[in-house]
């Protein structure tokens, strides 16, 4: 009986932590130590301002990744071009984030295995403002934030 109830556990645990067929993380609560913006900026592989120019949804508008076409403002930290595209998992409660096209961003990115950025709401991405650019990086952003 205690080696039933035993391989039923650890098989549940296996379905609710696999990611599905897709690739793209199970719906589940999101949940990481997000740190204050100077740390967030030390787990970086990439650090710049950016301005999203395109976004691709996934398909049905539903869950799934997106990728957004980036123009990079200006590097503060990693290796990326002049442009970029970060994959962003689009959903919140799968630390998922949705970037506007025009609007412009403190990018925190990981890279894959392959060269790829990826961000979460745990990597810390959010609209750059002045203040907060000054707060992580020290300097004043060259071009205007929109």
């Amino acid at each position: 009986m205690r080696l039933l109830l035993a391989s039923l556990l650890v098989g549940l645990g296996v379905l609710v932590g696999a990611p599905t067929a897709q690739g793209v993380p199970c719906s589940q609560t999101c949940s990481c130590v997000r740190g204050t913006p100077q740390q967030q900026a030390e787990r970086a592989d990439v650090l710049a301002v950016v301005t999203v120019t395109d976004v691709a949804l996934p398909g049905g508008g539903g869950a799934g990744y997106a990728y957004y076409r980036l123009d990079v403002d200006q590097r503060l930290g990693g290796d990326v071009s002049r442009t970029a595209t970060v994959r962003a998992y689009t959903v919140s409660d799968g630390c998922g984030v949705r970037l506007m096209r025009g609007r412009t961003y403190l990018l925190y990115a990981q890279e894959d295995g392959r060269g790829a950025l990826l961000t979460t709401l745990c990597s810390g991405t959010r609209r750059a403002t002045p203040s907060l650019v000054l707060a992580v990086t020290g300097s004043v952003v060259l071009t205007a934030l929109r």
